[in-house]
């Protein structure tokens, strides 16, 4: 979910951050959940100023670099628009709609469908991959005739700039 905010964070800030420098602004925050869920509660007042002016701060300052204190501000402002925003969209599908009574009691109880998600994401996400490189380089395609022992075939191939292949 951190992944997703700061994916989002970033596109709407504006930054030059990497998907790196995105994954591991994500981490940090997701290891600091971990650490505050097994805090004891009685400082839990550390735990929150930590979650809400620290953790924030160092995963805006991961995402977006060096930079002045009211681009951070900025940053952490969108960081928590957008968080409430997904929460609250997130919220509202699984508690009032139909949606969360289909993911409690049949994806999630149903393994078989699960890994069928799983697999199905991985390949969807592989398609379109292939779909974007097939638009961008389709201009770099041509039909090339392969002659083996007098037999020919004719197959497509990408031409090598140098850059991709």
């Amino acid at each position: 979910m951190d992944l997703i905010i700061m994916i989002i964070v970033n596109r709407i800030c504006g930054y030059a951050a990497t998907y790196l420098k995105i994954f591991c602004s994500a981490t940090f925050g997701a290891i600091w959940s971990v650490i505050a869920v097994i805090m004891p509660v009685n400082i839990r007042w550390f735990v929150n100023i930590c979650t809400y002016i620290l953790v924030s701060y160092g995963m805006i300052r991961i995402c977006a670099g060096r930079g002045e204190i009211k681009d951070v501000i900025k940053g952490i402002s969108i960081l928590y628009a957008v968080t409430l925003t997904l929460g609250g969209a997130i919220h509202v599908l699984y508690y009032y709609t139909y949606a969360g009574y289909i993911i409690r009691q049949v994806i999630v109880r149903d393994r078989e469908l699960m890994v069928f998600l799983g697999v199905s994401f991985g390949f969807l996400l592989l398609l379109y991959r292939q779909l974007v490189r097939i638009k961008v380089y389709s201009d770099k395609l041509c039909r090339v005739c392969c002659v083996l022992r007098g037999r020919k075939i004719y197959i497509k191939g990408f031409v090598d700039t140098g850059n991709v292949l």
